[in-house]
């Protein structure tokens, strides 16, 4: 499940990345309404792999990768937040497009043992 969680936020980062980069490409600019959506349901879909990852039967994981993790999250929420008051447009498929690499490794490197 963690797998899933974790495919899915890496490819709704990408393909919200790939929406709001139409501004550099395209005269009438990007589609803000539909890359802020689709990013905001990769941050859910992050959510939920950070609440199935961190939170563990004994307590809590809090490992490097993790709190990297969840770090990254709460960029993430704040420029997604913030996006609808100021223009920052030109940081967001940056921080979609770093997502997508966090998430990479967890996506194609399964673990065999604990899985961070």
């Amino acid at each position: 499940m963690n797998t899933l969680f974790a495919i899915s936020a890496a490819l709704l980062y990408a393909l919200a990345a790939a929406v709001l980069i139409g501004k550099f490409v395209h005269q009438d600019g990007p589609n803000k309404r539909l890359g802020l959506s689709i990013a905001s349901v990769g941050a859910i879909a992050h959510i939920a792999f950070l609440t199935n990852v961190i939170i563990v039967a004994p307590g809590q994981d809090m490992s490097v990768t993790n709190v990297l993790s969840l770090v990254s999250w709460i960029i993430t929420v704040s420029m997604l937040i913030f996006a609808r008051a100021i223009p920052n447009l030109i940081l967001l498929p940056v921080v979609s497009a770093l997502q997508v690499l966090r998430y990479s490794p967890h996506s194609l490197f399964p673990c065999r043992t604990s899985c961070t």
